[in-house]
């Protein structure tokens, strides 16, 4: 169960309950339906352990990699036609 948010929806997509913040009695009925709703908890819970197992730090840091070897390449094609 997450804070529905873009970034978390972004992320989590279809893997989570999203509960809007602030709101506790959203929050009182999302705790209830996974508590009374095993199979509901299983089929998220494995969703989750899915995605989360494509978020490595390999993977992150090879997208910051490709990320700043493209901001270097566009900085330096600026510098040679100034």
């Amino acid at each position: 169960m997450l804070g529905d948010l873009p970034t978390l929806r972004e992320v989590w997509e279809r893997s989570a309950i999203y509960v809007p913040p602030g709101d506790p009695d959203a929050l009182r009925h999302a705790l209830r339906t996974l508590i009374r709703d095993s199979l509901l908890r299983g089929v998220l819970a494995a969703s989750a352990r899915a995605r989360a197992s494509r978020f490595t730090p390999a993977r992150m840091a090879a997208a910051y990699r490709a990320l700043y070897d493209e901001l270097c390449g566009a900085a330096a094609a600026r510098e040679a036609c100034a």
